[in-house]
This record gives C-alpha cells, structure tokens and sequence, in this order.
C-alpha cells in the first residue's frame, strides 16, 4: 500500500497476473514495478514486468532474461536495479519506458540483499553462489565510477536474508542491519543479526530459532 504512511487503510488492489513467487520490485515514479519471478507450481521462470495500482496490472517492457531469486533497489527514484539471479551474474536497469543493461555482478549471485548505502553507492550482501552454498562476501557499487569494491565479508554466511538501514535515533547514524536467511545447511534458517558499524559487521540481538521438521511437515521452533 503505497499511501500507509499518511495513514490511510489499505486498499484492494488488482490481482497479479501470475502465480509467482521469488520476484523482485520497487517504486519508481510513483509506479510500483514487479518483475520476474517462478511459478514452483509448473517451475516456470519469468521475464515480464508489471506496473501496479488499483486498476489490472499492465506489462511494461521485458528482462533481458527470465529472473528468480534477484534482488532489486530503486535507483535516483526512475529505475530499478534487478541484479543477479539463480545462474546469473547480471544485472539491468528496468525504467517506464524499457530496460538499460547494468554492470556485471562480481559473481553468480542468487538470494543475495541490495541496500543503498547513500544516493551513489549500494551494497550488494551475501548471497547463494550455486544450489545451498552460501557466500560472506560483500561488496559496495560506486554509482558515479561504475566500480565494485570489495567490502567486509559478513560474520555468517547467509543466504535469504533481508537487510536493511536503520537510523539510530540518539546519534543519527544510519546503519545497515542484516537479519536471518539461511546458512549452508538445508532447512536451518538463522536467528541471529549483523551490523556494519565503521565498515566491520558486529554481532547483533539473537532471534528466534526455527528448523524445517520435513517428517512434521512444517517449521517449529527451538
């Protein structure tokens, strides 16, 4: 819901097109634009992009390639950033009017995170290098340069996790928070948080613990 913030209800809004999960979105020009994405049902991958609001979704252009388990972030408020994907190493920029090819990853990269840092560098965290090996590795992308840097590798591997900037209310300082997501083990996801404070990731509050029971048939905590 686009207008939460001002305190409005949140409205209902069109039916996707698809049965899709793993896609990737953002804002740009007051749009919401969803792309890609795979259908586990028919295992079937997806190139399309959406725009969205209350009236039926409408295609606005397609990837370069079909795109699962990407990551995005909206660039100057006009473009959204797709980078990587299982098996892919690269990235593109998705505007209203089309695409624009972006930089190569470093590496393959799927289930990764994508925050922007300021208004010219983005950082690009942890991630799945092939089928349940996860990566530390971390690196920034200087916007005005078009250069990856390397950055500090992250205490735990991880790999489906969700990140973030949190602004701390005391001392104003805007901080990248990493939280959860899954480490090399199938089924074992992580209870446990990072904070990049002076360039170096630091330990952060402990979750909760949850384990996939396959023979329970669902998750259950420790």
């Amino acid at each position: 819901d686009l207008s939460i913030k001002s305190g409005s209800r949140c409205k209902n809004w069109a039916q996707f097109p698809k049965d899709v999960e793993a896609a990737i979105g953002g804002v740009i020009q007051d749009t919401a634009i969803v792309c890609g994405g795979i259908n586990m049902n028919l295992y079937e991958s997806f190139d399309e992009c959406y725009s969205l609001n209350s009236k039926p979704a409408t295609l606005i252009t397609h990837m370069s390639v079909t795109r699962k388990y990407a990551a995005s972030l909206v660039i100057d408020k006009t473009k959204l950033w797709i980078t990587g994907g299982v098996y892919l190493a690269s990235s593109e920029y998705i505007t209203l009017e089309g695409i624009e090819p972006g930089p190569e990853l470093p590496t393959m990269l799927d289930s990764h995170a994508l925050v922007a840092i300021d208004n010219t560098l983005s950082m690009l965290i942890g991630g799945r290098l092939t089928e349940n090996v996860a990566t530390k590795t971390t690196h920034y992308f200087d916007h005005q340069s078009h250069n990856w840097i390397q950055g500090p590798d992250l205490m735990q591997a991880r790999w489906q996790h969700a990140a973030g900037i949190v602004t701390d209310q005391v001392t104003n300082e805007k901080l990248v928070i990493v939280t959860g997501g899954f480490n090399n083990n199938p089924g074992i996801t992580l209870d446990s948080t990072e904070m990049l404070i002076n360039n170096q990731w630091n330990q952060g509050k402990i979750a909760h613990y949850y384990s996939m029971d396959l023979c329970k048939g669902g998750w259950y905590e420790n």
